[in-house]
């Protein structure tokens, strides 16, 4: 079964930020909620979804996962951030621009309080790289 890599794709962006189990509050909150809100509304376009194929992106997620050791793992909002950019800017599709919009906001948010570390940003392009690895396995 060849996987849907724009499927794949917008349903990372929906779940990653409750699956890494990050406590948001106010401003980085309402940003991963209009990531949600976008994904849901992009997500119903794929109305032909199959458990066979909920099934094997779950073993794919799972595997990649695993692979970055980001299950359970309390991570910084803006690794999340940082693979999610990385993501969209080399996928080959095109996606909403309010995607980019909110990392985006995430990222100055951030950057204006000096709270983020250069191992935020390695560590998101290290899991870009693995989520490339394992895609070209599983498709």
């Amino acid at each position: 079964m060849k996987l849907n890599t724009k499927l794949m794709e917008i349903a990372i962006l929906r779940a990653l930020p409750e699956a890494i189990n990050i406590e948001l509050k106010g401003r980085m909150k309402n940003q991963i909620g209009i990531i949600k809100k976008v994904a849901d509304k992009e997500l119903e376009y794929f109305l032909k979804v199959t458990n066979a194929d909920l099934f094997s992106y779950g073993k794919f997620i799972d595997k990649w996962l695993d692979m970055t050791g980001w299950r359970k793992k309390p991570l910084h909002i803006v690794t999340i951030a940082s693979f999610l950019l990385e993501m969209l800017e080399k996928s080959q599709h095109k996606h909403n621009q309010r995607f980019f919009d909110a990392l985006f906001n995430i990222f100055d948010y951030h950057e204006r309080a000096k709270d983020t570390y250069r191992a935020c940003y390695t560590s998101g392009a290290l899991a870009y790289e693995k989520w490339v690895r394992v895609l070209g396995e599983m498709t």
